[in-house]
């Protein structure tokens, strides 16, 4: 058996390079890519938070709420939303309350009636009054010219009958002064005056503007004191209404101006005009790990000038970010 010796390929040369992973190293880049992002990021939010304070609001145009004075009907809807109108134009009728009860008058029509009378009988005092006048200046005239002798009875029985008659009349006139005074009182009061609840109730627009829109459909019942009819007057003021964290107050101050952001990307500038809190008048204390919970801050903005001002108008109801200088 032959045995043959292998020979050896043991060289001296270089040895070649491993393959390179292109994917491997791409994911590395973007990691520390990302990791570089969000520390910047970091560095960003910590920059701003001592140089900026921020707040979130939305545009409000003023609104007038028209609300019945009693309940009922609408059975007279005369506007629609959208229109335009004029102060003093009718926009809704309200039914009259169906337990509606006249007015009592018994008392004042009684009064009425008595003034009437005595007022008749001071025209019959007076016409007598003239009769017997008339008949004295006759029985003076016929003495004074010696045609009759005898009618020296008759002249004072005149005279008497003119004084009774007065004195009867100046009765009268006081009667009637009492009965004029007690019926005015009468007249005055609400239980005699005219039941304006028995009467439909016609709604008017207190000034020029638009109708935003309409709460109730004709022939449903509108509450009393409920809101009917949501008005916008010409010229309404508009304004965003903000709220930004407590800890932020300290930078709020009036006439300080802020940035407005809109969901659009829109950028304006308002001024703070109004600061207060956006807490209830008596809310309930509540605590977060036995430590009070601050509310948030309340400010109300208006728009810097003319330009911005309609940009609001334009953009009434939308969400907006604000932002300041924290100085």
């Amino acid at each position: 058996m032959k045995l043959r010796n292998k020979g050896s390929h043991i060289t001296n040369l270089a040895e070649g390079s491993a393959p390179v992973n292109k994917n491997i190293q791409i994911t590395r880049w973007l990691y520390f890519l990302a990791l570089i992002s969000f520390v910047c990021y970091l560095v960003y939010l910590g920059v701003m938070r001592f140089t900026q304070f921020e707040g979130r609001g939305h545009v409000e145009i003023e609104r007038t709420l028209i609300s019945p004075s009693k309940g009922g009907q609408l059975i007279g809807l005369f506007v629609k939303e959208g229109d335009t109108l004029k102060k003093g134009a009718a926009l809704a009728r309200i039914k009259e309350p169906t337990n509606c009860k006249p007015a009592d008058t018994k008392e004042r029509d009684k009064l009425r009636l008595d003034i009437q009378t005595k007022n008749v009988e001071v025209k019959i005092l007076k016409n007598r009054i003239a009769t017997e006048t008339r008949r004295l200046q006759n029985s003076e005239l016929r003495r004074v010219l010696e045609l009759d002798t005898n009618q020296a009875n008759d002249r004072l029985r005149s005279i008497r009958t003119i004084e009774d008659l007065n004195y009867k009349m100046d009765e009268l006139a006081g009667e009637i002064f009492l009965l004029e005074s007690a019926h005015r009182t009468l007249a005055s009061t609400d239980t005699y005056i005219a039941n304006t609840n028995c009467l439909d109730e016609i709604i008017y627009a207190p000034f020029d503007g638009a109708i935003h829109s309409i709460l109730h459909k004709q022939f449903e019942f509108s509450p009393k004191g409920k809101p009917l009819i949501v008005l916008i007057a010409d010229k309404a003021p508009v304004y965003i209404d903000a709220f930004v964290n407590n800890e932020d107050s300290s930078y709020l101050s009036i006439d300080k101006v802020v940035d407005v952001t809109f969901p659009n990307g829109l950028q304006s500038q308002g001024v703070v005009k109004k600061i207060s809190s956006a807490s209830a008048y008596f809310p309930e204390i509540k605590f977060d790990k036995y430590e009070s919970v601050e509310s948030n801050v309340r400010i109300r903005i208006l728009p810097l000038d003319d330009t911005e001002e309609k940009l609001w108008r334009a953009n009434d109801k939308m969400d907006v970010t604000l932002t300041g200088a924290a100085q």
